[in-house]
């Protein structure tokens, strides 16, 4: 559950915006908000979350959570948050749009080098946000195509994840050569491949990052097949109901 902490009035746009912080934050409530600053703590294990007018608020509360967090009476709260006072801003620019920022300028103590690139200008990259859900246009037993390979995985699972605190997907899979297996509970971690940081967007599914991330989907969905699927009769004709 998100926690309505106060209502700040800044400018005519904020006045009815209310500061929510959480840990983490409802997934629905991030992809509700359409700007603003979405402020996560980076401290391992630790999954609180806020969202902000500004990011001088976001940073301020971000500062707080870390006082309190050394302050616990549960001393594993107090060592994961000891040291540098990690963290990650990102703004909203819009419901389809985000931003990562920089958070190397003085406060908090985060090392210079987190965001800037290889020449030392500061790297704040813009990237695509879901407007749909993953797990609603893929899910167990589906196969996929993947560009460039041309190659039929079967989806094991679809699992929410979150990327920059903003909510995505992994869609774990069984690479196109395990014939031997019979069903996908048979396959191990060995037999697994991940696409991570999916997004939905108009019935496609997209990984988040790179240079032109909507360019291409990840991959396409192109047949279906039972729960138990023999996966050796799939990969040569079977399809769904195979056995």
């Amino acid at each position: 559950m998100s926690e309505p902490l106060s209502s700040k009035h800044i400018g005519d746009r904020l006045e009815s915006e209310v500061i929510q912080v959480g840990r983490p934050l409802p997934r629905e409530t991030i992809r509700a908000t359409e700007s603003g600053i979405l402020a996560n703590c980076s401290a391992s294990h630790c999954n609180w979350q806020g969202l902000f007018p500004n990011s001088e608020l976001a940073k301020q509360a971000v500062e707080t959570h870390y006082d309190h967090a050394l302050e616990d009476a549960d001393s594993r709260t107090r060592a994961i948050h000891m040291g540098s006072r990690t963290y990650q801003l990102t703004a909203l620019l819009d419901a389809e749009t985000a931003q990562q920022l920089d958070t190397s300028n003085p406060g908090l103590g985060t090392p210079g080098w987190r965001s800037k690139d290889q020449t030392g200008s500061v790297r704040e990259p813009v990237f695509p946000r879901t407007t749909g859900s993953v797990d609603e246009l893929v899910g167990r037993g589906d196969v996929i195509e993947r560009a460039p390979y041309h190659q039929n995985e079967i989806v094991k699972r679809v699992s929410q994840t979150r990327s920059a605190g903003l909510p995505t997907w992994t869609v774990v899979f069984v690479a196109h050569n395990r014939h031997e297996l019979e069903t996908l509970d048979d396959a191990t971690v060995d037999d697994l491949h991940y696409i991570n940081e999916c997004i939905a967007r108009d019935g496609k599914v997209y990984e988040r990052y790179g240079e032109d991330p909507l360019n291409n989907p990840a991959f396409d969905v192109v047949g279906g097949a039972e729960h138990q699927a023999h996966l050796h009769a799939f990969a040569t004709g079977g399809g769904r109901g195979a056995e």
